[in-house]
């Protein structure tokens, strides 16, 4: 299926509409899409999220050159709905335990329930930050401001950018996929470059942010007129976003 939400801002009331589009392998190929009229929309959207990633990233000046700041809290919203499930499921484990002696469904319950609360605290401290000396990639992560991981890549071993879906959050029929971006080495060491970016075409943003800023090289963008896509290029399909 392709998602498709429409969201919109006016004087009053909002448009948020969405719809879940059935597709099926035919083959066949649209006729009546001009591929002037692609290319501008992919522009323009392009556009619209890199002011939206550049208000997500924090630039910052050092010593050694530009670095990138994730901070910690930057999605507070869903995480804050997973320590809400995570807590009712605590709560509902306790009651089958203490009021209904169901020893199995009340551990599972209750196991699973701090568990995503344990996570989603862990979550709420994260910070990242991503930075560059000119040599070497680091990539630097912290909880509540102290280091618990540090991760490096020489540039020279720079070999392509990758991004991955880590979660989905769902609300009604609207389904948001969030992204990571990482440094894949040629020996496929991995770091992360980005994470919390909301949807393909948002990640893709990501990429181009993070390449300009640290001066690493881009892969090759599609032209408008190519709607073929391997799946690990920039290209954009409006209908088929993930958001």
């Amino acid at each position: 299926i392709w998602r498709l939400n429409v969201a919109a801002e006016f004087d009053g009331r909002d448009l948020d509409r969405d719809w879940e589009i059935p597709v099926y392998p035919t083959g066949a190929r649209s006729r009546s899409v001009d591929a002037r009229k692609v290319g501008a929309a992919k522009s323009e959207q392009a556009s619209v999220d890199d002011a939206v990633v550049r208000k997500r990233v924090r630039l910052r000046h050092t010593a050694t050159g530009k670095s990138l700041y994730y901070p910690m809290g930057r999605n507070a919203l869903s995480i804050g709905m997973g320590l809400l499930a995570g807590i009712v499921f605590a709560g509902v484990g306790w009651h089958l335990l203490s009021a209904e002696g169901e020893w199995l469904f009340g551990g599972i319950s209750s196991l699973i329930g701090w568990a995503i609360v344990l996570f989603a605290i862990y979550s709420l401290g994260i910070s990242l930050e991503v930075y560059q000396d000119g040599i070497q990639l680091y990539s630097k992560r912290r909880w509540l401001g102290l280091p618990i991981r540090t991760r490096q890549l020489h540039r020279n071993a720079f070999y392509r950018f990758e991004k991955s879906s880590d979660m989905q959050i769902q609300s009604g029929n609207k389904h948001t996929v969030i992204y990571s971006i990482y440094a894949i080495g040629r020996s496929a060491e991995q770091i992360t470059l980005g994470e919390g970016f909301r949807g393909d075409s948002e990640a893709d943003a990501g990429i181009r942010l993070i390449a300009r800023e640290l001066g690493l090289p881009l892969p090759d963008e599609p032209s408008a007129n190519d709607d073929r896509g391997d799946g690990n290029g920039l290209e954009y399909n409006a209908l088929a976003a993930d958001n």
